[in-house]
């Protein structure tokens, strides 16, 4: 599977997907997850470069995520990582079978979301 198939499996793949199109909010926010595990909200909002408050609450809610510790620094915060439910809803064994990032792509990614925040800053 490639890394688009693969966005393009959270963007459409199932039902409970539905509202989670793009690179943007939840189906962005899995991504990251799914790669860097474990991660924290202000990890995953310096690489988006916006708040993930309502997307990391919505993939809890629909099982893709979960808590999975606590990372050893001040304040101690959530350290989230993907479920059973995530492997199962795109059909893949093990996060070994996710398809490997392009650079290209990643770059592109980033610069999407640093356009994004000038925009908000801009209004």
């Amino acid at each position: 599977m490639a890394y688009t198939d693969f966005i393009a499996a959270i963007d459409l793949g199932s039902s409970h997907m539905v509202g989670m199109v793009g690179a943007k909010g939840p189906a962005g926010t899995l991504s990251i997850i799914a790669y860097k595990q474990p991660v924290t909200k202000m990890e995953i909002e310096k690489i988006r470069g916006v708040s993930c408050e309502h997307a990391v609450n919505r993939l809890l809610d629909f099982e893709l995520i979960t808590e999975v510790g606590r990372k050893d620094a001040p304040g101690r915060p959530i350290l989230f990582g993907t479920t059973e439910q995530f492997l199962r809803s795109f059909g893949v064994k093990s996060l070994t079978e996710l398809p490997e990032l392009n650079p290209d792509r990643m770059a592109q990614f980033r610069e999407e979301a640093e356009k994004e925040v000038q925009l908000k800053l801009d209004i």
